[in-house]
């Protein structure tokens, strides 16, 4: 990977930076006979140029970026029960994305008000098509302890090249496409406090969407393979609230805790579920404590309801088996606390900070889906749940000068 840029100020209200990257990787998977899975070669490169002026109460932004990315990629299928090959296919595509984008900012700031609207323009050139994003928000203080926060956009993204060109792939794929709508309003307690209230609701249109996962379907189990297509509708919306409290010094923090509720339809099957990352409740908590200059403790408590676990799957004592409704059974929570303490040595003219950390300090069995094993003509599914990260103590040393 390789990232340059450059900036320049031509006046104190203007500035202007390029930037030049570049990228590629290669990756190989192979399966338990050592046969090669998939074999691919990605490379992109391309260029970003970014550019703001501020002339009395508003500030003009505007820029592009231009990038083209190139795929090779190989993929070879072999029989589960004899280790045979059966299918091998590859693909060669490279293709040109840009994007172009313009936003002004109106403030005032005896009134407390501030005005955004902006308008991006992207053209992807292997689906050729040309997309319009605008996007505005409104932030009101109000007597300095009150913020009222509004916004409103459009948000496009390009299928990937596997998506229309692997063994799934469709090339008449578009892009897919989602509203987002976000108010919030903030109240301020002296300059170390505050209480945040946030409400959201996300829109999707032409979500990508393959059905290809086992189920029940009139009583008898099939496995039916569909190529992706931008057959999903949807939503997302929920609130969130969050008590902070900053500070240099002593304790400093904050708790939020979110609830979202997620639906998605696919107007191809019919079929009616939630998103595969779909997270009801969402809980983290964060505390740090500076005792003085040199010591530091900090701490941290992640807490998630369970996501679901993507295909069409049921639950009992004996374990997983097939069912007719897709997203309906869910991994158990996640929860999860970390522990850090830090030391700093100070010298002339170099700092030392030793560092100690505990992850999962309680040791809780956390877990995730990661596909199982094998499925009976009975319906019933072999395989458990992988488990994630166990406690992991750990030591770090970092030197500054």
């Amino acid at each position: 990977m390789v990232n340059g840029f450059w900036t320049s100020a031509p006046s104190p209200n203007s500035y202007l930076q390029t930037r030049v990257f570049g990228l590629r990787s290669i990756f190989k998977n192979i399966n338990r006979n050592d046969n090669t899975l998939q074999n691919s070669d990605r490379s992109q490169f391309g260029v970003r140029f970014d550019a703001s002026y501020q002339r009395n109460a508003n500030r003009l932004e505007g820029g592009f970026y231009v990038r083209r990315i190139s795929v090779d990629s190989t993929n070879s299928f072999f029989d589960f029960f004899n280790g045979l090959p059966v299918i091998s296919l590859s693909f060669d595509r490279s293709g040109v994305e840009q994007g172009y984008y313009v936003q002004n900012t109106w403030s005032n700031e005896p009134s407390g008000l501030a005005l955004t609207g902006g308008l991006r323009v992207e053209h992807g050139g292997v689906t050729s098509e040309t997309n319009f994003s605008p996007r505005g928000s409104f932030a009101w203080t109000i007597a300095k302890a009150w913020k009222l926060r509004l916004g409103a956009g459009r948000y496009h993204q390009f299928p990937d090249f596997e998506q229309l060109f692997g063994r799934l792939g469709n090339p008449q794929l578009k892009s897919e496409r989602s509203t987002h709508f976000n108010a919030g309003i903030e109240r301020s307690f002296g300059n170390r406090t505050r209480i945040l209230a946030e409400v959201f609701d996300r829109e999707d249109h032409g979500l990508f969407f393959s059905l290809n996962e086992p189920r029940l379907f009139g009583g008898f189990i099939t496995f039916n393979e569909f190529p992706f297509q931008n057959s999903l509708n949807g939503y997302a919306r929920g609130f969130e609230l969050t008590l902070q409290r900053r500070s240099a010094n002593k304790l400093a923090g904050w708790i939020s805790y979110a609830y979202t509720r997620t639906e998605l339809t696919d107007t191809r099957d019919d079929l009616i579920f939630p998103s595969d990352t779909d997270q009801r409740h969402t809980v983290n908590v964060y505390a740090n404590y500076r005792f003085n200059d040199t010591w530091n403790l900090s701490s941290e408590l992640r807490y998630g309801s369970g996501q679901p676990i993507p295909g069409f799957f049921g639950q009992d004592s004996q374990g997983y088996f097939l069912i007719h409704e897709r997203n309906r059974t869910r991994v158990p929570f996640y929860n999860r606390v970390d522990v850090r303490l830090s030391k700093a040595f100070l010298f002339k003219r170099w700092k030392m900070t030793l560092t100690g950390e505990v992850l999962n300090l309680f040791n809780r069995n956390n877990v995730r889906y990661a596909g199982f094993d094998f499925f009976n003509f009975n319906g019933r599914v072999i395989g458990q749940l992988d488990r994630v990260l166990p406690i992991l103590p750990s030591a770090g040393v970092v030197v500054d000068f």
